[in-house]
């Protein structure tokens, strides 16, 4: 008989999203008929000095304490540490891609015809750091610069001074040229933008859009207007945190790099339902394009639908957008095939139709144009992405 494993999983239950890691170490553990553990809901604020976890094989904690990382590794048992916050905290470390979370944002922003972009972070805290780099990154990409505004402890729950913050945060956003997409570290931050931008008049989503991260969705439900948000996939990473930990109480070395998981995508609200284009048969035709992207998009049929030429329609497009309708169309499918190659199984074939391309051949030419890798390629690295084969950032 297997010996029986111990694990205690040192991760508060306060934060819906981390209850979501805590969903992935036990979908893992249901796999290991050995393991048993235990999870407290203060996570590592509770007295881990105490002998009761100390008496387990192996830990998996969420930290951005350094005084609590020393103490894990003084423990000397195999430790795994699921949080980005930290940017070396000396143990094998699960998380997000917090720089693909920002990349992911900024497309999403980006797609919706927004040209001014600002970023609420955190002076510290490395993953939010590494959020507003990866935000920022992608849209110097694309020939856009990013207004940042930073604050002190924009992780925590309660923010030492909210009278102050929310004078900071007004000052900031009617600085900000309108429209304007505003990514957020997290879904707490977002919440508190949209109080500041109701307190000064400004409309969200048509003045300012905002986007987080984590999808709480008692939080991103429950704001007024529902929240969009960038889904980390904590579930997988509470799972690949299980994975590693299972590795080194076998005796396996720890991974050289820490295990980055790629973003699910964009979950959609209210907060984002625009597009950012003062040109009002664009903007429709731009609606109409990311509403459909799951059947063929002929731009004849576009023209009908619209009631104007082809050449007043590239005009158009160029002027608002800098690229042509049917430019818009390519990116939009290439995005929705993204989505499915992430999210499934199916075959080139499924995926092209669901993609709405005409046929598998058609999606793998423009694929490979636009994103520079066949669509076969692009799914494989993305696999060993998530299964923490590929190195770090």
């Amino acid at each position: 008989m297997a010996k029986q494993l111990r694990i205690a999983v040192l991760i508060d239950t306060a934060r819906p999203f981390r209850c979501e890691i805590i969903r992935g170490v036990a979908k893992y553990a249901r796999q290991q008929p050995n393991w048993t553990f235990s999870v407290d809901p203060l996570g590592a604020a509770a007295p881990v000095k105490s002998t009761r976890y100390w008496e387990c094989d192996g830990i998996i904690a969420y930290s951005s304490s350094t005084e609590m990382c020393q103490v894990l590794r003084d423990s000397k048992l195999a430790v795994v540490l699921c949080a980005a916050s930290l940017a070396d905290p000396g143990l094998p470390r699960v998380g997000p891609d917090d720089l693909a979370v920002g990349r992911e944002a900024a497309e999403h922003l980006l797609q919706r015809g927004f040209r001014h972009f600002g970023y609420l972070g955190a002076a510290s805290g490395f993953s939010a750091i590494q959020r507003g780099h990866g935000f920022e990154r992608r849209l110097a990409q694309a020939g856009f610069t990013c207004a940042t505004y930073t604050v002190p402890r924009i992780n925590a729950t309660i923010v030492d001074d909210w009278e102050s913050l929310l004078a900071e945060l007004q000052r900031w956003l009617t600085a900000l040229p309108k429209p304007v997409g505003v990514f957020t570290t997290n879904d707490i931050t977002n919440r508190r933008l949209t109080v500041a931008c109701r307190i000064l008049g400004l409309r969200v989503p048509e003045e300012v859009a905002t986007l987080g991260v984590d999808d709480e969705d008692l939080v991103c439900e429950f704001s007024d207007p529902p929240l969009s948000s960038v889904d980390p996939d904590w579930v997988q990473v509470g799972f690949e945190s299980a994975k590693v930990l299972d590795d080194l109480m076998a005796g396996r070395p720890a991974p050289s790099e820490p295990v980055l998981i790629a973003p699910k995508g964009v979950v959609a609200r209210q907060s984002t339902d625009t597009v950012a284009v003062e040109d009002p048969l664009v903007a429709e035709a731009i609606k109409h394009i990311h509403d459909n992207t799951t059947s063929p998009i002929r731009i004849g049929d576009l023209l009908k639908i619209l009631g104007v030429s082809r050449r007043s329609l590239e005009q158009r497009f160029k002027a608002s957008l800098g690229r042509g309708p049917a430019a818009e169309v390519r990116r939009a499918h290439v995005e929705r095939a993204k989505k499915l190659l992430l999210d499934g199984h199916g075959s080139i074939a499924t995926i092209a139709k669901g993609a709405g391309f005409s046929n598998a051949q058609s999606l793998c030419v423009i694929f490979r144009r636009e994103v520079g890798v066949p669509p076969t390629v692009f799914r494989k690295q993305a696999r060993l992405h998530h299964s923490g084969q590929a190195g770090g950032s």
